[in-house]
């Protein structure tokens, strides 16, 4: 059963989806896709430049509010910061790139390695992940492509 409207929290409040109200627990769908970005400087990374690009694309025909964030991961088995939501809307059949370079300027470091988690209300978005990372050539050396699957959860700060 799909809800006919929902109430999103941003960080500048509620922001109306169509119908429930803003609330700890709010049913949302959640896409969370791996990111790797910039030179490697990190033990059990190898040497080279990563980029990751998380494509979103909105195959219905209402539009589409929806938040996402980088929630990166430290050294040593320690937890990364994270980004606080950033607000986005996709019209009919739009569809909007997130590149890894947007976590870099979000968080000021020159290597970034975790996950993009994107949060919405419509469980019909394309969630697509594109992966390349370069070596000594300078020239695409790998190349991955991977639909990023779909989670409910309950919705967050």
């Amino acid at each position: 059963m799909k809800p006919i409207a929902v109430v999103f929290l941003t960080m500048l409040g509620c922001v109306a989806f169509p119908r429930l109200a803003c609330a700890q627990d709010t049913i949302v769908v959640q896409y969370a896709a791996k990111v790797m970005c910039g030179r490697s400087n990190r033990p059990g990374v190898a040497p080279g430049v990563y980029f990751s690009a998380i494509n979103v694309h909105n195959p219905g025909r209402d539009s589409v509010l929806f938040r996402y964030k980088f929630a990166l991961t430290g050294l040593n088995a320690q937890p990364g910061p994270i980004t606080p939501w950033i607000p986005a809307k996709l019209l009919y059949d739009q569809a909007v790139e997130i590149e890894c370079t947007d976590s870099l300027i979000r968080i000021g470091h020159g290597f970034a390695k975790g996950f993009l988690v994107l949060e919405t209300t419509h469980e019909e978005l394309d969630v697509v992940g594109v992966y390349t990372a370069v070596g000594n050539t300078k020239l695409v050396q790998a190349l991955d492509i991977e639909r990023v699957p779909v989670r409910h959860t309950v919705l967050g700060p």
